[in-house]
């Protein structure tokens, strides 16, 4: 960001690596996405996919999404679309709604679960409730019945609540 200093991005990894290597969760994840992006480091999905996965497995919901897509493409690590859903789903029931969106598609598209469109509908529609904007038009998309829409309606609308709940959100 380079707040009352100069932007350095070499500089910024070396203190990103001091922290994630203490266990703090957020350097561990910002330390995968320099390693993502290439920023100062040599690009490197493997590094990425490894100080995500020890940001996860902390509960950080934004490193659980990023594994989570990475695992679904096979970048960094070996394709595995159960892997995908696991991490998206721990994201996801945080809140995460781009997580959510993830896991709805992973859903309707039948990658690591047995397809489901009721429940792609309702992971989408959970999305849309936190705020993702595509999310609504992708629900417009899905072929389900009506009492299949409005039940996948009400699971979503009682898991968001849980979720604000359990985060202390109103």
């Amino acid at each position: 960001v380079g707040q009352g200093v100069e932007q350095d991005s070499r500089q910024a990894v070396e203190w990103y690596r001091k922290a994630a290597e203490q266990g703090y969760m957020y350097a561990q994840y910002m330390l995968g996405d320099m390693y993502y992006r290439g920023l100062g480091v040599a690009q490197d999905y493997k590094q990425a996919a490894e100080w995500y996965r020890k940001a996860a497995e902390q509960g950080y919901m934004y490193a659980q999404n990023n594994l989570g897509d990475m695992y679904l493409v096979g970048q960094g690590v070996e394709q595995d679309y159960k892997q995908a859903v696991e991490w998206y789903r721990k994201a996801a029931e945080q809140g995460h709604a781009t997580a959510q969106s993830n896991l709805g598609f992973c859903y309707l598209l039948g990658h690591g679960v047995e397809s489901n469109l009721r429940t792609g509908y309702m992971w989408l529609y959970l999305a849309k409730l936190n705020g993702n904007t595509n999310a609504d038009e992708w629900l417009k998309e899905i072929n389900i019945s009506f009492s299949e829409k409005s039940s996948a309606e009400s699971e979503a609308r009682r898991k968001f609540d849980e979720i604000k709940n359990r985060n202390g959100t109103n």
